[in-house]
């Protein structure tokens, strides 16, 4: 039994068997979930799971990577933010979001080697066939980029809806939104913006009541522009 040595465990990643175990004073290790066995010593301050063989651990402020050797990958080179800032610093298809202290997110290989500069509000990966993120610049535009950090969209976008990638995208732009495919080409040129919940008074129920009656409202800035048009 080893619950009265430790403070918790953590899960793991379906690519490995190694989860993370912190220690009564607070130190982070790693060890092997099937026999119990302690691989990897508690010696950091903080660590997240193995993601394409490769953890993120910190240690004197800073977050490196090691591999399951506890063999350091990529140096202790990035600011470890405080608690409740922190992301989930794992790879997916050879990239992994990192942010700064203030909070800006860039993303890096498996060399450590920006791909991405920390100049981004946040990064959003979306579990579709391929794979894919959206990202929003400093000024809120949204932009999107593929598994391999190659860009779809631009950012220049009010707001991305990521549904069907690779087969359809819906983008809006000043008050309009339209769907393309994944290399530009228009599938739909015109949509709604957004949808409205409306509702109103149908009738009395046997309390007296008011039942009210709801349906979903197709909205666009377009659309009320047209309706102001033709009042």
């Amino acid at each position: 039994y080893t619950t009265k040595y430790l403070d918790w465990v953590a899960g793991f990643s379906s690519d490995t068997t190694l989860g993370v175990f912190a220690t009564l004073d607070n130190k982070r290790g790693y060890f092997d979930t099937k026999s119990g066995e302690v691989v990897i010593p508690a010696e950091y301050d903080r660590a997240w799971a193995f993601s394409e063989g490769l953890a993120a651990v910190a240690k004197d402020g800073k977050i490196g990577f090691i591999n399951a050797d506890n063999e350091v990958v990529i140096p202790f080179m990035f600011d470890c933010p405080k608690p409740g800032h922190m992301l989930d610093y794992v790879f997916h298809e050879g990239y992994c979001v990192i942010n700064d202290l203030d909070g800006k997110c860039g993303a890096i290989d498996r060399e450590g080697n920006w791909v991405l500069p920390q100049e981004y509000l946040y990064f959003e990966r979306h579990e579709c066939q391929d794979g894919c993120w959206t990202l929003v610049d400093s000024v809120g535009n949204m932009g999107l980029l593929d598994a391999q950090m190659n860009w779809i969209c631009p950012l220049q976008y009010d707001k991305i809806r990521v549904l069907g990638y690779p087969e359809f995208i819906d983008l809006v732009d000043e008050g309009r939104m339209w769907r393309e495919d994944a290399h530009g080409n228009v599938l739909i040129d015109f949509m709604y913006e957004y949808l409205n919940e409306l509702s109103y008074p149908e009738s009395l129920d046997e309390n007296n009541d008011i039942d009210f009656h709801t349906y979903l409202g197709i909205v666009s800035n377009r659309v009320a522009e047209i309706l102001k048009e033709l009042v």
